[in-house]
Order: structure tokens, then C-alpha cells, then sequence
């Protein structure tokens, strides 16, 4: 059989393979440092009275993506399944049963920042290089403990100072930046929230769903920062939108179009409004509301579009210069009749919650 995992692909392994040579390998793989593997149950990968082969991912750390089988021509009609990230191992074998990773992954191990244009890692004082499990090695991530304490020198009133801590102090004499507390005797800072980074010095910003990336069942892709369409600056916490047409405080919005010489939102001729509030306005051939609500997709409050040119109004409103009223007109909306009375406003309302039409200033 071969085993695939990241579109690479092992050379044949026999089914009578032990532990050790299914190991040896996916670690061929060049997405793979380390892998351990260990027989469960059976004296092969594959037997007549069955075999449970365990196989965990040591190196690199974090989630891996699903391993798979093809089965070589003897061993088709055989049944291998694999089991993955809490699934159940059905097999007369009474063992642990898969599990997912645990590992978070952190930039620079939450022990240094990142230099984004070398991509390199600078290291908090006591923390170097780690082999990717803690001890000394070539990765670069800050994940070695050289020291438990550090000392670090401040000034306050122009007078310096020194003292050693397990948790970063800054300038002034901060512990954490003074946004955040040492929260072990590892001297990991625990951030208050809106702010990140090994010394609680960054300020972090608003986040939604992600514009790009993987979408889950639920239509929806992965939380990000930004919304993955901005970058945010560490200093105030606002994100820089990578495009005019996103906005909102994560750009998590996609705007309507500024009129290029007046600036004007919908060129003036109209109002900005998410899908959810532009599908109230949404007629039949007739000219009646269609009464269609757009609430539930995953882009109802993220898209917008310009609603122009004129409406039929709700009971009650009508024109804008007020001097013609008639039930059902067309025009601008932002009208209203103070004949109509209040009862039959409040049931118009709740019938039909709040579509006015173009009204600018709502």
C-alpha cells in the first residue's frame, strides 16, 4: 500500500511492515520532520486477525491534514480505514482513540516578535531557538528557555533601575507593558484584552469572518482579524483596509462606490445598505412588496449596494416636499403624513419592519 498526506505519496509498503518502517516513510515526506508510529495491535500493518497501527505527528506541530491509503493490487477487497481527530477505532483493541492536535501555534512562541520583513523572529531576553519541542535547536521560533530570570533595567523620574523578572518589563518599569500580568513562573504574560504579543506591547484589532480562506458547513469561513482584508496597526488597534471598497471597523463590509468627482456615496442618487435591508425593498412584477428577508446567509450584513431611483412608500410617507399625499406613492419616502395616524403606523411597522424607502437621513 502507499500512504498520502500533502499531495506526496510513499514508495510501496508491504503489508507485513512493522511500526518503524511506516516511519521512516512519511518522515521521507519534505512536509514532515518527525513522525512516530507504534503497533497497537498485530505484529504487522496488516494481519489476518486485524492491526492497529498509531501514527502521531510530532514535527512540524499543529493540525496535519488527513492521511490516506491506496491499496496496492494485493491488498485490494482488505478493508484499512483510518481514524482521525476523535473519530472511534473499531477494533477489538481497547486503547486510546484518536485524537486531534492540542498544540496552539504562536508567532515566535509568544516569546519574541516578528521582524515581517525577514520573517526571522526576535527573541525576548532568556529565549533562543528551539528544536519545535522545547529544547535547544535551528527553528528560530524562541522556543528555548536559556534562563529563568532576566534582568531588565528601567527608568522612572530619570533615575534607572534594575531588577530580574521571569516577565518582560519595559522602559518605564511595566511589568507586561502595564497591559497585562506574569501569569507563571515561566514568565508568560497574560494580556488584558485588546492586546497581544509576548509583553502585552501590541494592541490587536476587530475581527470577523475572513473575505478568503477555507468555508465551514455552516457557509461561513474562519474568524479573522480584519476580516483577512486589512492590516491592523499594533499601535491604535484600527485596521487599514487593503482596498477602498472594504470598510467597518474589521473590514468586514463591502462598500458601495464613491461618485469619482463628488465624493458622493451612490453618486448621490441613493443610500448604501446591507443585502438583508436591501432584499425589504425587493418588488413583484405588480409593484407590491415581494416580502422577502435576506437575514440568515453569511453575506447579509457584509454586502452592500446602492438602493436608487424611486419607491413605493409604506402607508403614511410619502414625498419629500410633503405637498401631495396619496397612500402607496412613489418618491422619495421621507415624508410623513402626521394625519396618519399613530395606531396605524405602529401596525404598518410591525407588519413590514421598517422599510421606508430613501430616506437619507434615517
Amino acid at each position: 500500500m502507499h500512504l498520502v498526506l500533502n499531495n506526496e505519496v510513499t514508495a510501496v509498503i508491504p503489508y507485513d511492515a512493522t511500526a518503524p518502517v511506516v516511519a521512516e516513510e512519511l518522515e521521507a515526506f519534505l512536509s514532515l520532520d518527525r513522525v512516530e508510529t507504534k503497533l497497537l495491535q498485530g505484529d504487522a500493518i496488516c494481519s489476518s486477525t486485524g492491526s492497529v497501527l498509531e501514527i502521531k505527528f510530532i514535527l512540524p506541530r499543529g493540525a496535519q491534514n488527513r492521511l490516506k491509503v491506496i491499496l496496492a493490487q494485493g491488498l485490494r477487497g482488505r478493508s484499512i480505514a483510518i481514524r482521525a481527530k476523535g473519530e472511534e477505532v473499531k477494533s477489538m483493541y481497547r486503547g486510546p482513540q484518536s485524537v486531534g492536535s492540542t498544540v496552539v501555534l504562536e508567532t515566535c512562541s509568544n516569546r519574541g516578535t516578528c521582524d515581517y520583513d525577514t520573517g526571522s523572529c526576535v527573541c525576548q531576553a532568556g529565549y533562543e531557538s528551539s528544536d519545535g519541542l522545547g529544547n535547544v535547536g535551528t527553528l528560530g521560533d524562541c522556543g528555548y528557555m536559556a534562563s529563568m530570570t532576566k534582568m531588565y533595567t528601567y527608568t522612572v523620574d530619570g533615575d534607572s533601575y534594575s531588577t530580574y523578572s521571569t516577565c518582560p518589563i519595559d522602559a518605564s518599569g511595566n511589568s507586561c507593558s502595564g497591559h497585562g500580568t506574569c501569569g507563571s513562573a515561566f514568565g508568560r504574560c497574560v494580556c488584558q484584552d485588546g492586546y497581544q504579543g509576548y509583553d502585552c506591547s501590541e494592541r490587536t484589532c476587530a475581527s470577523d469572518y475572513a473575505w478568503f480562506g477555507l468555508v465551514g458547513q455552516d457557509h461561513k469561513s474562519v474568524i479573522a482579524e480584519c476580516s483577512g482584508a486589512g492590516i491592523c496597526n499594533r499601535d491604535t488597534g484600527v485596521c487599514d483596509c487593503v482596498h477602498d471598497a472594504y470598510g467597518g471597523t474589521a473590514c468586514e463590509q463591502l462598500t458601495c462606490a464613491n461618485d469619482t468627482a463628488t465624493g458622493l456615496i451612490c453618486g448621490g442618487q441613493g443610500v448604501c445598505l446591507p443585502m438583508w435591508h436591501l432584499a425589504l425593498y425587493a418588488y413583484t412584477p405588480a409593484k407590491e412588496l415581494a416580502n422577502i428577508y435576506y437575514d440568515t446567509p453569511w453575506d447579509a450584513a457584509k454586502i452592500y449596494g446602492c438602493l436608487l431611483g424611486q419607491c413605493k412608500c409604506m402607508p403614511g410617507f410619502g414625498s419629500s416636499n410633503g405637498s401631495v399625499y396619496a397612500p402607496g406613492e412613489y418618491g422619495d419616502c421621507s415624508y410623513f403624513n402626521p394625519l396618519y395616524t399613530t395606531e396605524a403606523l405602529v401596525h404598518a411597522n410591525r407588519g413590514n419592519k421598517v422599510r421606508r424607502g430613501l430616506d437619507t437621513n434615517a
